[in-house]
């Protein structure tokens, strides 16, 4: 099949070329069986016998897969063409890349701040599931047609521990990505690369994007050169651009929360405040709206600052529960390090308006995506239990306990939020989550199943199987410690007088479990983590090769030299030689 024109590639059908690279060509096709467009990348035949390449193609379509997120491209599938060469298959992006947007005519700065948000939100959310993506330019950030910034090439991406120290030490290895975009230590080699080097990149594409020009030997602060910018620009760009590491903001989520302090919404339009200010005329005098994090046809949630003391808030619209008005009271007061503070409440119709405590850190959801250690899932379950055990303790259910209501802040600290809420998953209006037990009502009972079920989600990357009322548990959940496996097992039974009968019983459990040192996060990685690292050290092993081979070779060419040299030069001193 000639690389040029092929006509079908595995189940899908071949329309026309994306894109060509140096090692890949970017196809539009046609999933028949679901009549949908699809991008598919295909490895070139070119480079489709060397296999450290090969090798890092087949990776990409498996890190990309793990990340599902609106601001990153997404994998559908993955295979082999009739020749054997490597292919996966993607979600099409019909539109530009932000490379083209910056050589076309300047859009307004709030559409450019609007694209570096959502850059700032896909890196967050792939950096706290472990990848970095190490080649952020403008060529590998896509825009749609509705103006929406994706990331995508994630070809030289790696795995890393967002918890902790860096999972993949490893030696000093080739230098990849796109240097005028590089962070100084990945221009060294890989082994001190991190979530820092993706937001020194994201700096250099900030200030491109925002002066015209590259940040190259000493640079002008970007509001020197276009007066419209705000000064407070200056300072989180230069930040990003940091030579060290450790003097970069540590986290894009930091980024995006100093970017919306310095842009006061300004990559929101007049409509889209008005909007989101509606119903809430008391706050308006006193907060700055800057950012819609959330909207649906069940309300929306807010990001204001207080002009006051520059405090932050959340500001929640949504549906009522019939509870609610009794709880409401309760949650005003409600204060555990485990549940977020909820500053005051206010009714509109059938909706409710909550002001709360910002947390930085997004979703346990967020997280959702691999596998956590046992011991790190320990942690959050004794975060989870004891805030929902004192909100029980105080007559409050919370009635839909899921990954997505319970919040990381700054430090790292899980907070359950969204309590006495009325569920909404389904436009058709279907109450079965999977964290709720089937037909049961809310409850504390009900409450303790919705805990266990995210349990073994964070353990498994995968809900429990239930049949026949009975779960069925996946085999690698048999390899965990035994007192573990009770705890979560009696947590999800389907009958609720199996269970705890409160959350104190399951803490008893997890603090036993606490206390054991016979595992630890840094011994036991993710499996596809583990063998990303093992894919890295044949090719570091395979570069160190080839680096000595090199090295003998011009060795022994010096030697050769340096003889034929010694030679000719005795001749000259002594004519008997020759």
């Amino acid at each position: 099949m000639p690389e040029q024109k092929p006509y079908k590639i595995g189940n899908y059908e071949i329309t026309g070329v994306v894109g060509r690279g140096a090692m890949a060509t970017v196809y539009r096709g046609l999933q028949t069986s679901l009549n949908r467009p699809v991008a598919i990348k295909l490895l070139s035949q070119k480079v489709a016998g060397n296999q450290e390449i090969v090798s890092r193609f087949k990776l990409e379509s498996l890190i990309i897969a793990r990340l599902m997120h609106p601001n990153i491209v997404h994998i559908i599938d993955r295979g082999l063409t009739k020749e054997g060469w490597p292919f996966f298959v993607m979600n099409l992006v019909k539109g530009t890349t932000l490379s083209k947007v910056m050589l076309a005519a300047s859009p307004p700065l709030s559409k450019k701040c609007k694209l570096i948000l959502q850059i700032c939100k896909g890196l967050a959310y792939a950096h706290k599931n472990g990848v970095i993506h190490r080649d952020i330019k403008p060529a590998n950030i896509l825009i749609d047609v509705e103006g929406n910034a994706i990331l995508a090439d994630f070809g030289i991406a790696q795995f890393y521990n967002p918890t902790g120290e860096h999972q993949e030490k490893t030696k000093k290895g080739p230098v990849l990505a796109t240097p005028s975009y590089m962070s100084p230590e990945q221009k060294v080699g890989s082994k001190e690369i991190g979530a820092t080097s993706d937001l020194y990149s994201l700096g250099v594409i900030m200030y491109e994007f925002f002066t015209g020009t590259q940040p190259m030997g000493y640079f002008k602060p970007p509001s020197e050169l276009v007066e419209a910018l705000p000064k407070h620009l200056d300072e989180i760009v230069f930040k990003c651009l940091a030579s060290n590491p450790s003097d970069r903001y540590q986290c894009a989520d930091e980024v995006r929360d100093q970017l919306l302090k310095a842009l006061k919404g300004l990559h929101l339009g007049k409509k889209k405040k008005e909007q989101a200010l509606t119903g809430i005329p008391n706050l308006k005098k006193r907060f700055v709206l800057l950012d819609v994090i959330s909207e649906n046809r069940y309300g929306a949630v807010n990001l204001l600052q207080d002009t006051r003391d520059s405090q932050l808030v959340v500001v929640k619209k949504s549906k009522q529960s019939r509870d609610w008005p009794f709880e409401k009271a309760k949650l005003n007061t409600l204060r555990h390090k485990n549940i977020a503070k909820v500053f005051g409440s206010s009714e509109e119709k059938n909706h409710c308006n909550i002001v709360m405590e910002y947390l930085s850190g997004g979703s346990l959801k967020d997280r959702m995506v691999q596998e956590h250690p046992w011991p790190e899932v320990v942690r959050v379950a004794k975060q989870i239990c004891e805030g929902l055990a004192y909100a029980h303790i105080h007559g409050i259910i919370h009635g839909n306990i899921r990954p997505s209501n319970i919040l990381v802040d700054e430090s790292g600290t899980e907070k359950i939020v969204d309590f006495g809420l009325e569920p909404h998953y389904h436009p058709s209006g279907e109450k079965r989550n999977g964290y709720s037990p089937e037909g049961e009502k809310r409850s504390n009972q009900a409450d303790i199943y919705g805990v266990g079920v995210i349990l073994y989600e964070m353990l498994m990357a995968a809900r429990p199987i239930v049949r026949a009322g009975e779960v069925i548990p996946h085999e690698a959940f048999e390899t965990l410690p035994q007192d573990l496996q009770t705890l979560i097992l009696k947590m999800i039974a389907q009958k609720p007088e199996k269970r705890y009968r409160n959350l104190d019983e399951a803490l008893n459990t997890i603090d036993q479990l606490a206390k054991m040192k016979e595992e630890t996060l840094a011994l036991h990685p993710p499996p596809v983590q583990a063998k990303f690292q093992e894919t890295v050290e044949v090719e570091n092993e395979q570069s160190a090769r080839r680096t000595a081979l090199l090295f003998t070779l011009l060795l022994a060419l010096s030697l050769l030299f340096y003889l034929q040299f010694y030679e000719a030069f005795q001749a000259l001193i002594d004519p008997s030689i020759r």
